[in-house]
């Protein structure tokens, strides 16, 4: 049997975990959105900012067109990375 102290904590965690999850889903509906607006956009500029060294500038968009080239991290979803193809380029 478990004490209530032990209960409370497995509360606590399951918690955690479901607002993770939540966030996860929250997020992957999210990308979508942000690449729909990069076309409508006079100017706009996506950072990377997972690496301990600060944000850095992964790609930027001018009148809806992608500005050189795009340098997404390895983790960027498909949503985003497929909005920057050479024929969108300037």
């Amino acid at each position: 049997m478990q004490s209530p102290a032990d209960k409370v904590t497995r509360l606590a965690a399951d918690l955690v975990s479901s607002a993770m999850a939540e966030g996860k889903r929250q997020h992957r509906r999210l990308w979508g959105l942000v690449a729909q607006a990069f076309p409508r956009c006079d100017h706009a500029t996506v950072y990377d900012n997972s690496s301990n060294t600060g944000l850095r500038i992964v790609a930027q968009f001018t009148d809806g067109c992608l500005v050189g080239e795009a340098t997404w991290p390895a983790w960027t979803p498909a949503e985003l990375t497929s909005h920057t193809s050479r024929s969108e380029q300037l």
